[in-house]
């Protein structure tokens, strides 16, 4: 395994972890409470547009987990800069 797959794996495992432990707050919980409405109201919707709706919305929750995978990861990029940038890391 190359430095840059060791690399992302550890990356992958920091994000991972982070998530699941943002499932655990307060904040996420609220927010499922808010989604499960929407939910109910999608399933009362038997026509054809029901199955674009549900295309869209998994392509638009797949697009937001990518953004924030990112950003997560530059953010750690971005620490390690600056640590090293301040001489507490070599």
């Amino acid at each position: 395994m190359s430095n840059q797959e060791e690399w992302n794996l550890f990356l992958e495992s920091l994000f991972t972890n982070a998530f699941e432990s943002y499932g655990k707050t307060k904040e996420s919980e609220y927010l499922k409470e808010k989604q499960e409405p929407l939910d109910v109201r999608l399933e009362q919707h038997e026509n054809a547009g029901k199955q674009f709706l549900e295309e869209y919305l998994f392509q638009m929750g797949l697009d937001a987990e990518r953004k924030t995978e990112f950003v997560y990861r530059q953010g750690i990029k971005d620490g390690i800069w600056l640590l090293k940038n301040l001489g507490v890391l070599a």
